[in-house]
C-alpha cells in the first residue's frame, strides 16, 4: 500500500509526522509535481495504485474506498 499526502503546511505535516510515528516513506515539499504527473488540480484526492504502479481506482470515497483498498490487499 502506498500513501501519498498533499499538504499545503509543511511544518504541520513534519509535526503530525513525529507525533503519530508514521514509519512510511514521506515526500515533503513536491511542489506541483504529484499534480502534475497524476493529473489532478486539487485536494483531497484518492488515487489507489496496483503493486506495479498502475492506477487501480481515482475519487473513491467511504464504502467504496474501503471495499477496493480490501480487494486489492487480498
Amino acid at each position: 500500500l502506498i500513501v501519498m499526502l498533499i499538504c499545503l503546511r509543511g511544518a504541520d505535516t513534519k509535526k503530525a509526522i513525529e507525533d503519530l510515528k508514521i514509519t512510511w516513506p514521506q515526500i515533503l515539499n513536491a511542489q506541483n509535481t504529484p499534480s502534475e504527473l497524476y493529473g489532478f488540480n486539487g485536494i483531497p484526492h484518492i488515487i489507489l495504485f496496483d503493486p506495479d504502479g498502475t492506477i487501480v481506482a481515482r475519487d473513491l470515497r467511504g464504502d467504496a474506498l474501503k471495499a477496493k483498498v480490501k480487494e486489492m490487499m487480498q
